[in-house]
């Protein structure tokens, strides 16, 4: 059975969240002036953005965690109810999922590349783009007879 003081990972939550503000809006602030200049600070904003975006999901991660830890609920996976290993939870403590249901989850995931970005689709949405492709194949087949 694991052990149930999870007082060094609550320590750990709580500095990291009273560390990091919630948004930093500051770095988004670009002066314009020429074309060049312009396109770097957007690129920089765009940057920027992505950045932040990453820490508020961090963020709320490690806030979820927090408040596991308090209502008693921190090493157990939220699908199975199983206890979470204490090895997982030193490599990752804001995991939610065991590392069975964690893979099961990632294997219900599809990945549709196009081009060079990587879109990540459930499975209901990749039922969906097939049954479309399905229903559109017939008319590109009759469009390349025609042509």
């Amino acid at each position: 059975m694991m052990d149930n003081n999870f007082e060094n990972y609550l320590n750990v939550f709580n500095e990291i969240l009273a560390a990091h503000p919630k948004t930093n809006l500051e770095c988004l602030t670009t002066s314009k002036s020429d074309e060049t200049e312009t396109s770097m600070n957007d690129r920089e904003t765009n940057l920027n953005l992505k950045l932040t975006h990453r820490n508020l999901r961090y963020l709320k991660k490690v806030e979820h965690a927090r408040n596991k830890i308090l209502n008693g609920t921190f090493g157990y996976c939220e699908d199975c109810d199983s206890e979470i290993t204490e090895k997982r939870l030193r490599v990752r403590p804001t995991a939610s999922f065991c590392i069975h249901c964690q893979e099961e989850k990632e294997m219900k995931e599809k990945h549709v590349i196009k081009g060079s970005n990587v879109i990540s689709l459930s499975s209901a949405a990749v039922d969906e783009l097939k049954k479309q492709e399905r229903n559109e194949a017939p008319i590109r087949r009759s469009v390349e007879l025609i042509s």
